[in-house]
This record gives structure tokens, sequence and C-alpha cells, in this order.
């Protein structure tokens, strides 16, 4: 039988590795620290704003990440003892507001600190709250992009142009016609072509314009 001592020591310690470990001077929070840094000297300088936000948006990601991932037992303290919260809010906020596509992104942020930490959550109502720049922003999830009222039925349109910019100059070309008409006849079908593709022009660059105004329902070319 193994002395008593031993045996002591090998329980404390698997009950200390059992234990969430402290994080307090970890790589992970002095990565967090660090993007925090970075955030607000990128909030305060809009050069330095328009040039690095996503990759500072990017790395304030990672590094929440990769803190929430060690699960210190410390944690909350950690994130609850971040300097500036709502100047990082508003950075959050700024994000989304010059680019739309980084609302997914900040909307985790904004779950993952609040969840837990009543100071983030004060923070960003508090920041909101007395912000009209920042009250524009909708972090909403999974919402529905509004329809306009008024749309036009564009797939039916868009078949009959070319229908008829290939059946119109064919009937010039048929018995009876005289040259007038047939002349006639061949600029309304190559109007119709022109029509036609200057909306596949159209649909081409500007895709997410026609699908939001000009298609309806569920009809919408490419839905």
């Amino acid at each position: 039988p193994r002395p008593p001592q031993d045996v002591e020591r090998r329980g404390r310690a698997h009950a200390s590795l059992a234990m969430p470990s402290s994080g307090v001077g970890s790589p992970q929070a002095a990565e967090w620290q660090a993007a925090v840094a970075a955030s607000l000297e990128c909030a305060n300088n809009r050069g330095k704003f328009a040039n690095e936000s996503e990759g500072v948006l990017g790395r304030l990601d990672r590094a929440l990440t990769l803190l929430q991932k060690q699960k210190f037992s410390d944690e909350a303290a950690i994130l609850e003892g971040t300097a500036s919260k709502q100047q990082v809010v508003h950075f959050l906020m700024d994000c989304v507001r010059n680019r739309f596509l980084a609302w997914r992104k900040v909307s985790f942020l904004k779950d993952a600190l609040t969840k837990g930490h009543p100071q983030w959550s004060k923070a960003f109502k508090d920041h909101v709250a007395g912000c009209p720049t920042c009250q524009t922003v909708d972090l909403a999830k999974d919402k529905p992009v509004p329809r306009p009222d008024t749309k036009w039925p564009i797939p039916f349109a868009l078949e009959l142009l070319a229908a008829c910019g290939v059946a119109i100059p064919l009937f010039a070309l048929g018995p009876g016609c005289n040259c007038l008409l047939r002349l006639v006849l061949f600029l309304i079908g190559l109007l119709c072509i022109l029509l036609w593709l200057a909306f596949e022009g159209l649909f081409r660059w500007r895709r997410a314009f026609v699908l939001h105004r000009l298609v309806r329902g569920r009809d919408a070319i490419g839905h």
C-alpha cells in the first residue's frame, strides 16, 4: 500500500488539475487587453478606422474566443475589468454602421460580453441610450429584411422582352411586309433586345438591388 502522504499529494494534484486556473497574467488575457487597446486607438483615429477596423474587429473576436476557451476561474473578472467599455461599444457599433456585414461578428461579441457580465450589459445599454449614432445600429439576429410595398413582376417581363426581341424581327421577314414596316418591326425587336441586355447587366452588377426592389416574392431570380 502507498504511504498516506503520497495518496494525499496525488489527491491534491488531481484536484488542482480539475479546478480552473487563474487567467490573470496569462497570454490570452494579455491578448484580450491588447485587442481592446487596438480598438480604442482605432476608434479615436478615423483614418486608422477606415483602413484597419475590420482587422481590429477580427482580433477582438479571436482574443475573446481564445480567452473563453481556457475557462479561467476569473474569466468574468478579467472581462469586467476591461477599461473604457463604452468606447469599445462605440467601436463595435461603428464597425456595423460602416460595414453591415460585420453585424454577425459584432452581435456575437455583444452576446459573449453581456452574458453574465452586468458591467458590460450596462455599458452597452448606457452608451446606446446616449449616442444617437449608435442608436441607428440594429443587432437583432435573424431579423427579416423588410420588402418594399410595391414591386414589379420582373421575371415574366424579362421573358416577354426576350421573346419579343426575337419574334418581332422574324415577322418582318414574312411575305407582304413593305420596307417601312420591316424597318419598324426590326427597330422594335432591337429595342426589346437592348432592354433585355440592359436588365441583364443591371442584374449582374446590382444583384441585391434587383432582387430587393424589382422582383416579387418567391419568383425572385436566383432565390
